[in-house]
């Protein structure tokens, strides 16, 4: 016995001697899920609008409660449970962002998956929204799912307190937006220096109406554009006055897009002229002659 017990002693230190072999590749691990990389959620610039509505429900059942904080996307797939937030969103504006769970569908569409490769509308582009396509290009004459006009492009709805309160967001814009549940949070913008752009942004900016183009309802698409060196245009305003002795009267408002429909309420020569603002509040002056002139039929 004690020869045996002598036996098992240095067959152990011997083992224990011997360093251990490496894995084949085929063999190794897989590292934890939490070292794994996931990609940034993709971001796309989206026209928002304001949800409002408090006192509703929402499609999850939360009802809307004044300065509320919450998004409506086109589509229920993505829909959080009630007080949920299984699907949120990063939504930035200028140089604030906040995240946001999906609480309701819309705007326009139940069905619009924009965000997704697989998307039903699959002649548009990924990060497109069908109604913003629909307002602006024509798409599907025009109109949404449920055959309604669509009179703003808006891809999001964004409820009362983070609108105001977390964006600061005065009226309907563009912002971006980050889908989270597709990929890892890109975090909040870096700051920037204000005080640096103001210091090197000394001109007014610039705007000009540039063309229309007849639609097949009557209508026709009236097209313009402006440039601001440094800071950039935040709204355009419009006028239209009918030749040759009418007065110029405002067409469009601190509006935000390039384009939009008019409908002559007469035949003949209709002038147009446009003027921009930038995000500094400097205005361009008004030109007293037209930029363009229609002959409406």
């Amino acid at each position: 016995m004690g020869n045996v017990r002598i036996l098992l002693l240095v067959v152990f230190c011997a083992a224990a001697l011997i360093p251990a072999m490496p894995a084949r590749a085929d063999e190794q691990p897989a590292p934890p899920a939490e070292a794994q990389v996931r990609p940034l959620a993709p971001t796309y610039r989206i026209y928002a609008t304001r949800q409002g509505l408090v006192g509703r429900r929402t499609a999850n059942g939360h009802i809307i409660q004044p300065r509320d904080r919450f998004v409506a996307l086109p589509s229920f797939r993505v829909l959080s449970s009630r007080g949920g937030n299984e699907f949120q969103v990063r939504v930035t504006y200028r140089d604030r962002s906040v995240i946001l769970p999906v609480w309701d569908v819309g705007p326009w569409n139940t069905t619009d998956d924009y965000w997704d490769p697989d998307r039903k509308y699959g002649d548009l582009p990924v990060g497109l929204p069908m109604a913003q396509a629909a307002r602006l290009q024509g798409y599907n004459g025009g109109r949404d799912d449920f055959g309604r006009r669509v009179r703003l492009p808006n891809g999001v709805d964004i409820a009362d307190g983070a609108f105001w309160d977390d964006l600061g967001m005065a009226q309907s814009d563009w912002v971006e937006i980050s889908f989270l549940w597709l990929g890892d949070d890109p975090g909040p913008p870096p700051p920037h220096d204000p005080p640096a752009l103001i210091e090197t942004d000394r001109l007014p900016p610039v705007a000009r109406v540039r063309e229309a183009i007849p639609q097949g309802d009557g209508s026709w698409l009236i097209r313009w554009d402006g440039y601001d060196d440094v800071i950039g245009i935040a709204s355009y305003d419009v006028q239209t006055r009918r030749l040759p002795d009418g007065e110029w009267v405002d067409w469009q408002v601190e509006e935000t897009f390039a384009e939009a429909r008019f409908w002559p309420s007469e035949p003949g020569e209709w002038a147009f002229r446009a003027r921009a603002q930038d995000w500094l509040g400097r205005e361009q002056e008004w030109e007293t002659e037209p930029d363009l002139v229609v002959t409406f039929r």
